[in-house]
């Protein structure tokens, strides 16, 4: 059905234009308008940024899509543009496959969310009785943090994991089955910006520099106005 691989195509570019502005604009603001934020967190957040428009990059030259039949499903390219470069093709599926093993290898083990449960609830308890001898404004940024890191985790499990459970389950059972599936797989290009939009919304110092930076964007453009009024107005 090709309205399901156009409809499929149109979730992928929103993602990539979503993730190239929601990502370029974490990473300027984690490298240039952050104050809290210093460090190896400052590198760890402007490097998966970084990691996130690559995936976005891969998957918008790749254009993959699946269809599960039976048993097994096939992975093929609906790049038009280079279906004539067959080893580019292949290259760049194998790529995304790859990439987008690594966010399916984190959060689709129950002994890793168990590890995730685990360690989050006590580090929790941890950080909050350490926390108690450091600043308020120390206290509130790790706080957000571990908030982030919460949502980061169940937001996308309950978005896009839990959707592609069954495609991926299906060749163990040997279902009976002949679907389109790459329209689940093509909200993985979704992952990236709402990763993103989530630690701006939720880390106040994100917010601050929001505000700064569109504050001192109206205050050039009342300058540029006001000086465009003084020669008018000399002029005449």
């Amino acid at each position: 059905m090709p309205y399901i691989q156009d409809f499929s195509r149109n979730i992928a570019e929103f993602g990539f234009l979503t993730t190239l502005f929601g990502n370029s604009l974490l990473i300027y603001l984690t490298g240039c308008m952050t104050r809290q934020i210093q460090g190896p967190y400052k590198r760890m957040i402007i490097i998966f940024a970084c990691f996130g428009l690559a995936f976005s990059v891969v998957e918008m030259l790749a254009r993959p899509f699946v269809h599960s039949y039976n048993g097994a499903f096939v992975y093929f390219s609906l790049a038009k543009e280079i279906s004539g470069m067959q080893e580019i093709v292949t290259f760049l599926l194998a790529l995304y496959a790859g990439l987008y093993f690594i966010y399916l290898l984190y959060f689709l083990q129950l002994v890793q969310y168990a590890v995730m449960i685990f360690c989050g609830t006590s580090m929790h308890i941890q950080m909050v009785e350490k926390l108690k001898h450091f600043s308020i404004s120390h206290q509130r940024l790790q706080k957000q943090f571990f908030k982030t890191l919460v949502c980061q985790i169940t937001i996308p499990t309950v978005l896009f994991h839990m959707p592609i459970v069954p495609v991926l389950s299906a060749p163990f059972l040997n279902l009976q089955i002949s679907i389109q599936s790459g329209i689940i797989y093509s909200l993985f290009s979704l992952y990236p910006p709402i990763d993103s939009f989530l630690l701006m919304y939720i880390v106040s110092d994100y917010r601050n520099g929001l505000s700064k930076l569109f504050s001192r964007n109206k205050q050039v453009h009342a300058g540029t106005n006001a000086f465009s009024t003084q020669v008018s107005v000399r002029m005449t």
